[in-house]
């Protein structure tokens, strides 16, 4: 019985943690671009926007801003789709 009990303790802990209110505003999370894709945004500055068939990105003073890529995405290659 005392394994059982302390696994709904664990797992009421887990889970009111999870739903617990943060009251303090959370700064937006900055991403850090792969290593290739800002090696590709440092090669090709002039593109405001690109694309590699899965997503779409625009650059911006915070770094890349980029769609989420569909379920059945294809990538491609990286290219310019708009230039500044």
């Amino acid at each position: 019985m005392k394994p059982i009990l302390a696994a709904c303790a664990g797992l009421f802990a887990l889970l009111t943690g999870a739903f617990a209110d943060d009251s303090q505003p959370q700064d937006r999370v900055k991403r850090a671009a792969p290593d290739s894709l800002a090696a590709w945004i440092a090669q090709n500055a002039d593109c405001e926007e690109f694309t590699d068939f899965c997503m779409v990105c625009r650059n911006t003073p915070d770094g890349p801003a980029c769609s989420t890529a569909g379920a059945k995405c294809v990538k491609g290659a990286l290219s310019c789709t708009k230039k500044k």
